[in-house]
């Protein structure tokens, strides 16, 4: 339905009417390509084979042999006039060919122009994904062009596209771009076609369920309508005349659907008939006939409405015998017999004739899959056999009733659940199309980049092949040393040292050189990048680059810990249980989408210890990877710890594929791979957690069995004693984690919500943290607590309740929790006045593109991903509470001189406004109170003072008189009233401090700003 009503727009408005008569070119005429465009805006809107005929055959007259501009805008006039006579097979052929002949030839205008209408012929075929694509790249091409009237073309396709899909703000935003293209350029035909699309879309866009939205609607479009009718009879286009007329005839009818008054109901259908009798005149009088039905059909349904029953059945009439002689437009075929039944009811009381013409009214809906029209027969049918006490008929189109009521609703539900999702892929439909475009341009000098690419890939691919075997090879010689001098141990052992340091300094050495020329590498990557539109060969080369550049970088941290292995160890004093809490916290939500589930212990009173918290985070964070990767569906790991004796003892437990009994030995060897093959092997990540733990004499044991489970053993002291007995120098680093007893013991747990509030009187911003994991919570308001004024809640549904009462400076939630989740949470927020102003940063482990899509498309200020480093959470959170303040600071600008601040959304717009409303019209009430101004908000007086001092900077009440302020200034400039007076008019009680607040505001006294010293506040902070 959809397509159709799309289609019949198209050649409705983007064709004028053709001459009745042959066309005559002269043999001399001059350009062919320009007659044939003369001959192209005469053939519109008349849909004849005879027109595409005499089409075809001037540009068969007009063959170009060589390829040029001029031929290729031939064949797109040929695809446009087979276009316009329906027949869309040919069509596409056609503008495919110019098309592509436009690329070959790089015609730019060629491209857009083919495209845009490719597009439109792709919708008609029901192909949705490729017209999108051809529409948004011919767009592209056409503001590349910067052609003003080509993209005000090109935004009427693509709106009428979008108004198809239902997307009507889209459509309107398109629609708006082009109107002011037209108005610049005095185009009032494509002014026309703009408003009448906008009209459409008013006119279309009913809200079943609210009437009052519903009315609001029809008279936007009739007023659209008006505006449209204005032009057209500037133009004096005659089908532009007839179509508007019709549609705002339509809209009169459809309007009195939601009205109550019958005086203003029995005007409108008369309104209604009078517009629609124009309509009728001006297409009989432009011999339109063909083109009668609709015009007719209108006539005859406001006449019923106006029960001449007589004139109304001759105009039905006229318009069944126009559909069957011309045009069969089903739709209006329909509406017909509906009317000629209601008729024979109302007049003649024939209830068989009125049966009949309703069957047929269904036959027609039924056929030609009319959803909407079928739905309204089957009402009127359903309460024809009522009344006529034929009850078994009416509860079996009640059947057929419901189900064409559920086929509405489902398409109108999976329309708006799958937006989000069609708009993803026709981008990366696009994105795809628009490289393979530019490849066609540039192809010789992106494949050299390609082909240098590769061949550095390959050359680095084959040192660390050689390196490999080179590493085997001296482990090999370091066995075949060992074995032959035995007799000389202190020989042997010798050697082995200077081999190992060889190996280790070799490995650190050729580490820092493969370094240089990856980064260079990532450097072509991140300019091939910009040079042409992403792919998936383009990013899977990038992610493979820095997967090598991350493993050198494991190989680094490697050898560092080997060569550094005697020297000094850096201790500092840390809470061990809330540090492997929030490591293992970090990781639930991607074990959650591994489906593996993750418990943790910690057992014993003695929480603080001597570690390196980095050394430590990296031993933890390898372990349960590793456990998570090789976990099954469903699977546990089980992390307990616990400190005794001065030593922290950790066991990570899995039941995941276990590992095979002859490669337990080896799995900490990094040189070691087990006979089943790469895939396998755990890489250098476990031969990293041995040499952290080697390195601070602690030890890692593993126990498996294969196919069922694995756990690691690790025991690691943490005293400074331990250390002090051992040959090395100590480095105590001041902990940035405080020395006291865990939040656990101090923060209060509830069921509901957990609201800790730090700094109590002191001047900081407020921060909500919301998030299901205590650990990650408490940790949360640990790191922030010196900072803000904290408080914390366990899921979404108690952030949201409060975030509505609290009206937070800023909120930082997690993406995945329980009732609602983190995105959910932040659309709401948006979408709620109250706190639509607040920032929101979300915390997630699962950052892949689509989720962190989501989280933007709902206007979430920032994604961070766990695990996540302290300081860059800060310096976020710092950063986007200087926006608010720069924002406060442009609102106090600009609000002095009345104009809006575009950074601020709807809802905060709003509520300024209304608020400033409410203070102009009492400016004369003294006694006006902030809770006055609440009330009639319907906010409560504290969430009103905290929405007010976030969006301006200033509470409610200073805000209140800066406004009675303004208003005085205007008075000051504009009249010659006293002083006095205008200090009693605008609110102030005495004179006297009305001065004082002027000149505190304006650093001027009330009367040296009206003689015009200053005109504007300068100090308005």
């Amino acid at each position: 339905m959809n397509k159709f009503l799309l289609l019949l727009t198209f050649l409705l408005f983007t064709f004028s009417s053709l001459l009745s008569q042959t066309p005559n070119f002269s043999e001399d005429g001059g350009d062919k390509y320009v007659n044939a465009k003369k001959y192209l805006e005469k053939a519109k809107y008349r849909n004849t084979q005879h027109t595409i005929n005499v089409i075809d055959s001037l540009l068969s007259e007009s063959e170009i042999e060589s390829l040029s501009e001029e031929k290729i805008d031939l064949i797109e006039i040929k695809g446009r006039s087979f276009m316009i006579g329906g027949k869309l097979d040919s069509a596409k052929k056609y503008l495919t060919q110019a098309k592509e002949l436009s690329y070959e030839y790089d015609y730019l205008k060629g491209k857009g122009k083919s495209s845009v209408c490719l597009g439109t012929i792709e919708f008609f075929m029901g192909n949705d994904s490729l017209a999108f694509v051809n529409l948004l790249t011919g767009f592209g091409y056409l503001e590349d062009l910067q052609d003003s009237l080509e993209i005000a073309h090109g935004c009427n396709h693509l709106g009428l596209y979008l108004k198809s899909k239902g997307d009507f703000d889209q459509a309107i935003r398109y629609f708006q771009r082009a109107k002011i293209i037209y108005e610049e350029n005095q185009d009032y035909k494509g002014l026309f076609k703009v408003l009448n699309n906008e009209a459409l879309i008013w006119k279309n866009n009913s809200i079943d369920d609210d009437i009052e939205l519903e009315r609001e609607n029809y008279t936007k479009a009739i007023n659209a309508f008006k505006e449209a009718l204005k032009i057209a009879e500037k133009l004096q286009n005659n089908h532009f005349r007839s179509s508007v007329r019709i549609n705002l005839s339509g809209t009169y009818s459809s309007l009195n659907e939601t009205l109550d008054d019958s005086a203003l109901i029995h005007k409108n259908y008369l309104r209604a008939v009078a517009i629609a009798k124009e309509a009728r005149e001006i297409l009989i009088s432009n011999n339109y006939h063909e083109k009668l039905a609709p015009a007719s059909t209108l006539i005859g349904i406001g006449l019923w409405h106006l029960d001449e029953y007589d004139s109304a059945e001759y105009y039905v009439h006229e318009a069944l015998d126009i559909i069957e002689k011309y045009d069969y437009n089903y739709s209006t075929q329909a509406a017909a017999f509906e009317v000629l039944a209601l008729i024979a009811i109302d007049r003649d009381g024939d209830i068989n004739k009125a049966e009949k013409y309703y069957l047929e009214a269904y036959e027609i809906a039924t056929e030609r899959s009319l959803i909407q029209r079928k739905y309204k027969i089957l009402s009127h049918l359903i309460k024809f056999y009522v009344n006529t006490k034929d009850y078994k008929k009416a509860f079996d189109y009640q059947q057929e009733l419901l189900k064409v009521n559920n086929e509405l609703n489902s398409k109108s539900e999976f329309r708006k659940l799958t937006q989000l999702e069609a708009n993803f892929n026709n981008k990366k439909l696009l994105k795809e199309k628009r490289l393979k475009d530019d490849l066609l341009k540039s192809a010789q000098k992106e494949r050299k980049l390609w082909f240098g690419i590769v061949i550095l890939v390959c050359v680095l691919a084959l040192v660390v092949i050689v390196l490999y075997f080179i590493n085997i090879r001296l482990k090999e010689a370091q066995l075949k040393i060992s074995e032959e001098q035995k007799s000389n141990a202190i020989e042997r052992e010798k050697r082995l040292e200077e081999l190992d340091e060889f190996k280790t300094k070799f490995f650190a050495n050729i580490s820092h050189e493969f370094r240089t020329p990856l980064t260079l590498m990532i450097g072509a990557i991140d300019h091939l990048k910009e040079q042409m539109v992403k792919n998936e060969n383009l990013r899977s080369l990038e992610y493979q680059t820095k997967q090598l550049l991350e493993l050198i970088n494991q190989i680094l941290d490697l050898t560092n810990i080997e060569l550094q292995n005697s020297n000094i160890l850096k201790l500092s004093k840390i809470d061990l249980k809330e540090s492997l809490s929030v490591s293992v916290s970090s990781f639930h939500s991607y074990a959650e989408q591994q489906n593996v589930h993750i418990d943790f212990e910690f057992k014993g009173q003695e929480h603080q210890g001597y570690i390196d918290k980095n050394s430590l985070d990296k031993v933890v964070n390898n372990l349960i990877f590793n456990a998570i990767k090789f976990s099954k569906n469903e699977g546990k790991i089980t992390v307990k710890s616990s400190l005794e004796d001065g030593l922290l003892k950790m066991s990570f437990h899995d039941n995941g594929k276990g590992i095979a009994a002859e490669d337990l030995p080896h799995i900490f060897n990094q040189y070691y791979h087990s006979n089943v093959g790469l895939s396998t092997t755990n890489g250098i990540g476990l031969a990293l957690t041995q040499g952290i733990i080697n390195k601070y004499f602690g030890k890692i044991e593993v126990e498996s069995v294969e196919r069922e489970w694995t756990r690691f053993d690790i025991e690691i002291p943490v005293t400074l004693a331990f250390f002090e007995q051992k040959d090395v120098e100590l480095e105590i680093i001041e902990s940035d984690v405080a020395e006291k007893e865990t939040l656990s013991h101090n923060i209060p747990v509830e069921n509901t919500a957990i609201e800790v509030v730090s700094n109590k009187g002191q001047n900081f911003p407020s921060i909500l943290v919301i998030d299901d994991n205590e650990d990650i919570r408490n940790y949360l308001h640990k790191i922030l607590k010196e900072q803000f004024e904290v408080s914390l809640a366990e899921n979404g549904q108690i952030g949201l309740t409060m975030a509505k009462d609290l009206i937070p400076d800023i909120i930082l939630s997690d993406v995945m929790m329980p009732e609602v989740d983190g995105i959910e949470m932040t659309r709401l927020l948006k979408e709620t006045s109250q706190t639509s102003h607040i920032p929101v940063i979300l915390l997630t482990a699962k950052a892949d593109p689509l989720t962190v899509m989501k989280g933007y498309s709902t206007k979430a200020d920032a994604y961070i991903t766990k695990p996540f480093n302290k300081q860059e959470l800060l310096v976020r959170i710092h950063n986007l509470l200087e926006n608010r303040k720069i924002l406060q600071a442009k609102f106090r600008e600009h609000f002095m001189v009345k104009e809006d601040v575009v950074e601020f959304s709807n809802n905060d717009e709003k509520l300024i406004k209304s608020f400033t409303s409410i203070v102009e019209e009492n400016l004369d009430n003294t006694e006006l109170s902030i809770e006055e101004v609440a009330q009639k908000l319907f906010i409560s007086r504290s969430q009103l003072h905290r929405k007010i001092k976030a969006l301006t900077g200033k509470s409610s009440s200073v805000f209140m008189r800066d406004i009675r302020l303004r208003y005085s200034a205007e008075l000051l400039k504009n009249s010659d009233t006293s002083i006095s007076d205008i200090a009693y008019q605008t609110g102030f009680n005495t004179p006297a401090y009305f001065t004082k607040c002027f000149t505190d505001l304006y650093s001027v006294s009330p009367k040296k700003y009206r003689e015009g010293t200053v005109e504007k506040s300068k100090n308005y902070n």
